[in-house]
């Protein structure tokens, strides 16, 4: 369900029209079940990042590169973390 509302906010309204209305995602086609499993909530955690900045959401996204993206933007934060937590301590 959380991924149906990061997809389609507006999904709860929809079913108060029709109780058959429904979020279609594209399955995540890799071959590592631990790789794909990350890039489906890569690909989530960037439509909310979306919705945060005030975007509409785009369900069409590319799970790798939301993966990319995610990993890319986690190690920023790591580091940031890290430099905060060093001027902390000092």
């Amino acid at each position: 369900m959380g991924t149906a509302l990061a997809v389609d906010p507006g999904l709860p309204a929809k079913w108060r029209l029709d109780a058959d209305a429904a979020v279609e995602l594209a399955p995540v086609r890799i071959g590592d079940k631990a790789v794909a499993s990350a890039a489906s909530m890569a690909r989530v955690r960037r439509q909310l990042r979306r919705l945060g900045a005030g975007r509409r959401t785009k369900p069409g996204i590319d799970p790798k590169a939301a993966l990319l993206v995610e990993t890319v933007l986690q190690a920023l934060a790591l580091r940031r973390y890290r430099a905060w937590l060093h001027g902390r301590a000092g």
